[in-house]
């Protein structure tokens, strides 16, 4: 995800291994942080360290992963995002890989999920491929990554106020 918000066209995508912090300009005035956050069993214990500065969350789940790893993953993003530090906050959730015959439909996703996606709200599912390329056999980014991060954007700069207030209370405790 990191590397297509950078322009990248053809991303080589690997799994995040550790912790990385990236800044990305939104314009002149407006650097947006990301902590790209490994999702193996291994780090995955250090995630709740970092709940407390996010104003927002960005959960990507891989669609048509196995079905033992999609249960794994149902079970980590439950508890994840369950966590106290983490709720009332805006969540994107991206269905990634929707290009391939084995993709589950966002709509399965949010339900398992036990998402409580409305219009209006605070959490939302997207599908989309991260891999324009492998999707769609040309260099054309994925419209829906765009539009999901703008609306995350969107939902988080609407609710700054109160979101940097409970960061700044959250990161007291």
């Amino acid at each position: 995800l990191i590397s297509v918000l950078k322009g990248n066209k053809n991303p080589k995508p690997k799994a995040s291994m550790g912790f990385r912090p990236e800044i990305l300009s939104l314009n002149d005035h407006t650097k947006i942080k990301f902590f790209d956050i490994g999702g193996s069993s291994r780090i995955r214990g250090i995630w709740s360290n970092y709940y407390h500065d996010a104003h927002s969350v960005i959960f990507v789940i891989d669609s048509a992963c196995s079905n033992q790893i999609y249960q794994e993953t149902l079970s980590v993003a439950k508890q994840s995002l369950g966590h106290k530090d983490r709720q009332g906050k805006p969540l994107l959730v991206l269905s990634n890989k929707k290009d391939l015959a084995e993709s589950r439909p966002a709509e399965s996703i949010s339900s398992d999920m036990n998402l409580n996606v409305i219009e209006g709200g605070l959490a939302k599912i997207v599908e989309t491929s991260l891999h324009p390329k492998r999707a769609n056999n040309n260099v054309e980014a994925d419209p829906n990554v765009d539009k999901s991060i703008e609306w995350l954007l969107k939902i988080t700069l609407h609710n700054f106020s109160d979101l940097d207030e409970r960061v700044i209370e959250d990161g007291k405790e």
